[in-house]
């Protein structure tokens, strides 16, 4: 923790202590006890910090979320990762990878992380104050284009997360726009899987719960 607080802005060096943190919570190591460690030692919140200086930098960025994601053991993790907002932080950095390819896999990582804390009204509560579901939908936007299996799953996840999310009103408030509603529409496509189409419609639901959501429905048709 000590050697990525120290090298945060360096590249290359924080990219090895990165690797030994992961390695440090992956088994056969006793990751319970080391992901409580680095938790005690503040490494969750040098890890979110890590990402201001990197924005761009898949590898990084790849390396941070599979990290984070590692951590999120149980409900005292998830909470101090909640906390931390990580969650945002990865999808604000996500933003920044040029590389459409090196932004999907990393896209899998971080909507693994979402998925993961967003549990319990706390949570959700915290999670939807700081942009985060619109940060979804941005990334949902940026491969609804594209094709093939990746894209397919990543359709899924982002879908995945944005339902997890909208159980709280204020995540639902949220995407109430009109290019939310374009692109949550855009899912419903009968190209699209009925498990994508089934899981967007309920996002929608949740949506159209609010006066505005069901305005912009309706007038998208």
């Amino acid at each position: 923790v000590k050697s990525m607080k120290q090298h945060a802005r360096f590249t290359g060096l924080l990219q090895y202590s990165l690797t030994c943190c992961t390695s440090f919570i992956t088994p056969p190591s006793n990751v319970a006890q080391n992901v409580r460690e680095l938790l005690n030692l503040g490494g969750i919140d040098v890890l979110v910090e890590s990402l201001k200086h990197h924005h761009g930098n898949a590898e990084v960025i790849s390396t941070i979320a599979q990290a984070l994601e590692k951590c999120s053991i149980d409900d005292a993790v998830r909470q101090r990762l909640v906390d931390s907002g990580a969650a945002t932080a990865l999808m604000t950095a996500l933003g920044t990878i040029p590389d459409a390819s090196e932004r999907n896999k990393t896209g899998s990582s971080v909507l693994q992380l979402v998925t993961s804390i967003a549990q319990g009204e706390n949570n959700l509560a915290r999670m939807t104050t700081d942009g985060l579901p619109a940060a979804i939908v941005s990334f949902l936007q940026s491969i609804e284009t594209q094709e093939g299996t990746d894209a397919s799953s990543l359709q899924l996840q982002s879908v995945d997360a944005l339902l997890r999310l909208c159980k709280g009103a204020d995540a639902c408030s949220q995407i109430a726009t009109a290019s939310a509603v374009k692109v949550l529409l855009a899912q419903c496509d009968a190209h699209c899987s009925e498990e994508l189409i089934q899981r967007a419609m309920e996002v929608l639901a949740g949506v159209a719960a609010t006066q505005k959501g069901a305005d912009l429905i309706k007038e998208a048709g």
